[in-house]
């Protein structure tokens, strides 16, 4: 039995039925949608494992190296929402250096580009679990404990706070070109977005990582946020949704029908021992699988972060686009706004001072200022989601 099935079958902490890669699917003509690419279940089985096995899959791991003292050597219990932020993450830097398009698969070790296998493992070996990785565990945890003392290692994270971890971590890492963000108050500033990742030309662009942390709800989801959350699925820049059920992280990466796709990462496995040298290997493979879990949305916790790629300032633009036309105008009860400048009711954010008044203005006017802006007190939010910059 191949590696990666065997540690995917040692599904942990879920009370749904086990499902094999052929029956997970429903036996339906509905489209499927995973990542912004559009299938079928019942024709397109073999395109729809691949999708799934294509993407990173990070998981409880047990007997790493101890996180700085902290006693832990395994993450199993409070480090699900923190894999979830991997696996985004991960996505997000698979699309930029290898294309969306890119399929993983160890059996077929020969026809794979020795350039594009270099890239892969160079990605991969981005989140070992060392505290040596720049996006391992280690430093996911000691992070959110440094900037948030009601954090400390062995906590559980939620969609907020692992958004606002893994932005800090990346100014620190220099070697991946990519610029995170994360919109607040629910509301995506379009000028503050394009300031930050260089979208005004020349050669400081960057890959936009955007995280957008919404509460859709009180302690169940607003239903009339299922269609919106089902859109963006639709999306090319979607990289997924980061959420699940309380204390109970899952990564979100499609859906079909009323049910949401989802990998989880309450699988328990042993930590790699070195970094990841050898493509399709037996480490390789404990980062992947064809297993798929689905999820009905009514299930799904209130609290969680919509995640978005966009490589260059025109899939900027066609996003807000998207965002306008699909999400916004004509909806009583929006996922979120977006305006071009930071509303004046809102604490500003200090830009550094090349910011370009003349900023191109490609977006349509309405982005301006696309809906009236309303301030939401955030008291009943929960203890684990602040919703606060850190």
């Amino acid at each position: 039995m191949d590696l990666y099935f065997e540690a995917s079958s040692l599904y942990y902490g879920s009370d749904l039925t086990e499902r094999t890669p052929q029956d997970q699917w429903p036996d339906s003509d509905s489209p499927v949608w995973i990542l912004g690419n559009e299938l079928c279940a019942r024709n397109d089985i073999a395109e729809l494992n691949s999708e799934v096995l294509s993407r990173l899959l990070f998981t409880y791991r047990k007997e790493f190296s101890e996180i700085d003292g902290s006693g832990y050597t395994s993450d199993s219990g409070w480090g699900c929402m923190l894999r979830c932020g991997q696996m985004v993450l991960g996505e997000a830097l698979q699309r930029i250096s290898l294309g969306r398009d890119w399929k993983w698969d160890h059996k077929v070790d020969n026809e794979v580009d020795e350039d594009l296998k270099g890239k892969y493992l160079k990605i991969l070996n981005l989140f070992q679990d060392s505290k040596v990785a720049p996006y391992s565990i280690h430093q996911i945890a000691l992070m959110g404990e440094s900037i948030q003392s009601k954090k400390p290692v062995g906590t559980w994270f939620g969609p907020n706070t692992v958004a606002q971890v893994l932005k800090k971590l990346s100014f620190f890492e220099k070697t991946v070109p990519i610029r995170l963000h994360v919109a607040m108050d629910n509301t995506v500033i379009i000028d503050e977005i394009k300031e930050s990742c260089g979208f005004v030309g020349g050669d400081s662009e960057k890959p936009l990582l955007l995280f957008i942390p919404l509460r859709l709800g009180l302690t169940e989801i607003n239903p009339i946020y299922f269609q919106d959350l089902k859109e963006c699925f639709e999306f090319p820049q979607i990289l997924g949704v980061i959420g699940g059920r309380p204390n109970h992280a899952l990564y979100f990466i499609g859906y079909v029908d009323n049910e949401l796709i989802y990998l989880d990462p309450h699988i328990s496995t042993q930590s790699a021992s070195s970094t990841v040298d050898t493509f399709g290997g037996p480490q390789d493979q404990t980062h992947h699988t064809e297993r798929a879990y689905r999820m009905d949305f009514k299930d799904l916790d209130p609290s969680l972060s919509l995640c978005f790629l966009c490589r260059n300032e025109s899939e900027f633009e066609d996003m807000c686009e998207r965002f306008l036309f699909k999400l916004i105008r004509g909806h009583n009860s929006p996922l979120f706004e977006i305006c071009r400048q930071r509303p004046e009711h809102l604490m500003p954010l200090p830009l550094s001072s090349s910011l370009n008044s003349d900023l191109p203005n490609a977006v349509p006017e309405e982005v301006k200022c696309a809906k009236d802006f309303v301030e939401v007190k955030r008291a009943l939010d929960t203890s684990d989601e602040e919703f606060e910059i850190l």
